[in-house]
This record gives structure tokens, sequence and C-alpha cells, in this order.
């Protein structure tokens, strides 16, 4: 509680607000990754707790395959969670992809970290809904680098999706700190 204190004291001496509430984000996000690896992670393989993985999965699956179909116009077979591209192999969407993480992830962070919860009551399911737009475009996206670049899928795959991932979540975390946790005090005066 001391340290606290006086970490306090200097980031409002310096105005280093900022970068305290990065440090909380960064805190909350690894702590919600390893407990979610020991504790939730597990439970994909326990009935009836499976259910939210599969139910995600199956709206990915179902909204991706949507997108790839009615807007992206590829060919391709359902079965099951694979999308199969005749002739050129098949990608599974499986319940690492559900985006159960990362929907777990986001409210976690929204709900731990501070701000007023008549904001949260909205921003919350707006952002979960972003999440899961998001999810979608990152099947999406590696379908079509599946289709037209097949050697590149695993580069995209590690190091282009993921990281996107988390820098939208992040975008979406600055968007909440700047609107809603660290609006400006006015003092009624206007400045033309």
């Amino acid at each position: 509680m001391k340290y606290l204190k006086q970490i306090n004291i200097l980031t409002n001496k310096y105005r280093l607000e900022a970068l305290k509430h990065v440090g909380v984000f960064f805190i909350i996000l690894l702590g919600f990754h390893f407990f979610y690896n020991i504790f939730l992670r597990p439970l994909v393989d326990v009935e009836p707790y499976n259910i939210l993985w599969f139910s995600l999965q199956k709206l990915l699956y179902t909204h991706s395959t949507w997108v790839l179909e009615n807007i992206i116009g590829y060919d391709f077979m359902r079965d099951g969670f694979l999308i199969t591209f005749p002739g050129r192999g098949f990608i599974l969407v499986d319940e690492t992809c559900s985006a159960t993480k990362w929907l777990l992830h986001f409210l976690v962070l929204m709900l731990i970290f501070p701000g007023p919860w008549k904001h949260k009551s909205w921003f919350i399911p707006m952002g979960l809904i972003l999440v899961h737009a998001i999810s979608v475009s990152r099947i999406v996206g590696l379908s079509m680098v599946y289709v037209n670049i097949p050697q590149y899928w695993d580069f995209f795959h590690d190091y282009v999706f993921r990281p996107f991932f988390y820098l939208m979540l992040f975008l979406v975390w600055v968007y909440w700190v700047e609107v809603f946790l660290d609006k400006p005090k006015t003092t009624g005066k206007r400045f033309l």
C-alpha cells in the first residue's frame, strides 16, 4: 500500500498518469492471460463448461463463412468446423479460434479498470461485438492468405493477426481512457 501511494505521488507530480494507466492495462492483461491458461482453458474439455467455447466457435464459424461466401465470393465447402477450399486444403476453426479468451480478456479488463459504470453498461457490450468482428476478420483474412499465398499462412497466423487483435484491444482501451476515464474537468469557461 505504501508503494502504491508513492507511485501515485510520482505519477501526479510528473504528470505520468497515462504511463500508470498503461502499466495497469498490461498487469490486467498478463494476469488474465495466466489465469485463463491455468484455470479456464482446461474447462474446454469439461461438460457443461465447454458449451461457451463451442457456442462461440460455432458463431465465429458461421459469421466467417457467411462473409467468405457472400462478401468475398469464395467457393468452399463446410464440414463441421472445417472451411475446405477445393484443390487447396482446409482451415479448421477450432475452440482456440473461438475468441473466447479474447472476449473474456476484454470483459475482465473493462470490469476491473476504473471508469463510470453508466458508460461501462453500453461500452462493454459494444466492445464484445467489436472483438467478435475482429475475430471474424481474422478468420476471413487467414482464409484469404491461405487461398492466395498459402506459403505465408503461418506467418500471418502467428505474427500478423494475433498482434493485430492485441493492438485493437489496446486502441479500444485507449479510447475508454481518453473519453471516459480522463475526461478533462470543465470550468464553464469557453475559449475562442
